[in-house]
């Protein structure tokens, strides 16, 4: 299990094949398949691992509403 509010990040947690999926929707029902990005240290209050990939907004300054 990934901690989401962790400021420290292990070092399994920083390689992207033991990180979450993105799971946003693509063009064709599809889900994305990359993995979740980490945000800066400066992010860490909400999160040092975001919901999303980098392309999917994943370094975005707000948290996503759930």
């Amino acid at each position: 299990m990934i901690r989401k509010a962790s400021q420290t990040l292990e070092g399994w947690e920083k390689a992207k094949r033991y990180r979450p999926e993105c799971g946003a929707r693509l063009t064709g029902g599809k889900r994305c398949k990359r993995s979740v990005a980490i945000r800066p240290p400066e992010g860490w209050g909400i999160g040092a691992l975001a919901d999303r990939c980098r392309l999917h907004g994943g370094l975005s300054k707000r948290p996503r509403k759930k």
